[in-house]
């Protein structure tokens, strides 16, 4: 700006180079003195004023430019810029519209600068002060009060970014208290200092997470860094049989629970050890991805595990409601007493019921008196027909439980703590490298089948079978009673099996080692039990912080447990099999009291 004293100055010497002829004038005078419109040129030709004057001063409307382009043209009173008026700088492009006072921005006035501001408010000595609106080339906008050209006050920013902030201001910093609304949805409301986030405040982030409490310089004064789970390891559940439940917390370095904050989503997944030999037959062939090391001194490779619905009952419910028959029969000592050497197989669940007529003639052929012959065929008959209902009912509630089972359910903090709940471990999906996947189970017969093909190519069959004359005797040549005193003999070497087939490990005479008819058809069993439910062995929880977008920039450490699953538990109620048992001991008594 040029001031208004120069503007006194330079007349003053005009007038004295009027007298010495060194400036020159063209326009209206009175008395000797410049007085109506005029065009005034300065000695060193870089002023140039062109207005209305009085009584040899500038005065009124008039307009000083300068030898750069930069103007004023406005109101002169004696002599000196004030009023209101426009002011162009050549150099920075600001123009400026609005009042002036003593040859200086003073008043209400808009400001357009060159750089894209653009300020509408009030001045005071060519700087913003008080009430004013200030706004940006990015779109950004401060509706607030200003001191000395600084935000300071009380006053609202709204960001290029969208972000607003409305509170206290000093020196152009958000300071004391104040409301940061983020164009994502997070609201922060508390105490600043230099703006920074200082002092008590909370937050509620974008995430869903929470916080209350104090802050220091920005961040959080208890911000956890990984998570903890409580429950403890390891922890043991049968393969068939298990409703794990998780309690997880957010702890600080110290181990300690911050429980000033809520909302957090975690996740849980499950590993299963990928050894180095399987890694290192796959790598050259498939890519290794989804690795997560582990605290336990082995990478493990993640998969999806389950839940069970809350409204469903447990997988213990389901194994107690209808137990196996095949297996709580068979740990009855009277099946091997009442069916001596008779070779009956328990049909396995989804077969049919074996004929009446194939049991009486299978019996008759292994028993010598009529009276034995009818009451095993009749026990026989019981047990065989109520296995199969049994099997039946078994299956169904097995496949409605299994079809069930759910993806498991993301959890939310609450008070830095959370808890997963009815978690349940489905078979290790196909893409998960595993030693087992690499090795070749035996199948029945000696044949060797992959292990992912056992249960799908192996099926147990129901059918009634003999068993060797070593087993049950010549029926031709003893009698009832040298029979039944070799079976009770060979009872303690071999028990009917639940398959109702003998089963011993025979070493050759060569010393090598087969396996009988029942292991065989156990490890079947285990090969289609594989399909259900998860194999024994050790598993990994790992429980994720997932959230989205992450709270303060950076989520938790992982947390994991370890987990022994343990072989297929067998039903512990006894409530179907008291009733067989009680049958068969009412059919070791007399014809007379059985009929």
């Amino acid at each position: 700006l040029l001031r208004s004293v120069s503007v006194v100055t330079v007349d003053r010497l005009a007038m004295s180079s009027v007298a010495s002829g060194k400036n020159q004038y063209t326009g209206q005078s009175r008395k000797n003195l410049r007085d109506g419109y005029g065009v005034y040129t300065f000695s060193n030709t870089f002023f140039k004023y062109e207005g209305e004057w009085k009584d040899g001063q500038t005065h009124g409307h008039g307009k000083l430019i300068m030898g750069d382009g930069s103007y004023y043209e406005g109101t002169f009173v004696n002599g000196e810029i004030c009023g209101d008026g426009f002011r162009l700088w050549a150099t920075s492009k600001n123009q400026y519209e609005g009042e002036f006072a003593n040859g200086e921005i003073n008043g209400h006035g808009i400001m357009r600068y060159g750089d894209g501001r653009h300020y509408e408010g009030s001045w005071k000595d060519n700087k913003h002060e008080g009430l004013g609106m200030l706004t940006g080339p990015d779109g950004s906008e401060y509706h607030g009060y200003f001191h000395s050209h600084k935000k300071h006050g009380e006053g609202k920013y709204i960001y290029g970014n969208g972000d607003q902030y409305q509170g206290g201001w000093v020196h152009n910093q958000p300071h004391g208290h104040g409301i940061l609304t983020k164009s994502d949805g997070t609201i922060y409301e508390g105490q600043w200092k230099q703006g920074l986030r200082h002092g008590e405040g909370e937050i509620k982030h974008v995430s869903g997470v929470t916080y209350k409490g104090l802050w220091i310089n920005d961040r959080p004064a208890d911000e956890p860094t990984c998570l903890k789970i409580i429950t403890e390891s390891p922890i043991e559940v049968f393969c068939n049989d298990h409703d794990i439940t998780l309690e997880v917390a957010c702890v600080d370095e110290d181990g300690d629970i911050v429980d000033k904050e809520s909302g957090r989503t975690l996740t849980v997944t499950a590993g299963k050890q990928v050894k180095q030999v399987a890694r290192q037959k796959l790598s050259s062939t498939e890519e290794l991805s989804g690795l997560v090391d582990t605290p336990f001194g082995f990478p493990v490779e993640s998969y999806e595990i389950q839940q069970i619905p809350v409204n469903e009952k447990s997988s213990s419910v389901v194994q107690e409601a209808v137990p196996p028959p095949e297996t709580d029969l068979n740990a009855l000592p009277s099946v091997t007493s009442v069916l001596p050497g008779i070779g009956l197989e328990i049909p396995t669940p989804g077969q049919s019921p074996v004929p009446d007529g194939a049991i009486h003639s299978m019996a008759q052929s292994n028993v010598s008196s009529q009276a034995d012959l009818s009451r095993v065929s009749s026990v026989a008959t019981v047990l065989l027909s109520t296995s199969s209902l049994l099997g039946h009912a078994r299956s169904e509630l097995e496949a409605n439980f299994l079809s069930s089972l759910q993806k498991v359910c993301d959890v939310t903090t609450d008070m830095g703590s959370a808890t997963f709940s009815r978690l349940f471990l489905p078979p290790l999906p196909s893409h998960v490298l595993v030693e087992q996947q690499l090795s070749e189970s035996p199948g029945v017969g000696g044949d060797t089948v992959k292990g992912a093909e056992v249960a799908s190519e192996l099926r147990v069959k129901g059918n009634l079978s003999s068993v060797s004359k070593e087993s049950i005797g010549d029926s031709t040549t003893s009698s009832p009673t040298q029979n039944r005193g070799r079976s009770r003999v060979h009872s303690k070497k071999s028990l009917v099996s639940p398959m109702g087939s003998t089963s011993s490990i025979k070493k050759t005479d060569s010393g090598k080692i087969v396996k009988g008819k029942k292991d065989k058809q156990k490890e079947v069993r285990k090969s289609v039990d594989a399909d259900k439910y998860c194999r024994p062995g050790e598993y990994v929880l790992i429980v994720s912080d997932v959230t989205d977008p992450p709270f303060m920039d950076y989520r938790l450490k992982p947390a994991f447990v370890l987990v022994k699953v343990l072989p297929q538990q067998k039903s512990r109620r006894g409530t179907h099999p008291k009733s067989l048992a009680a049958c068969l001991r009412e059919s070791s008594q007399p014809p007379s009291r059985m009929e």
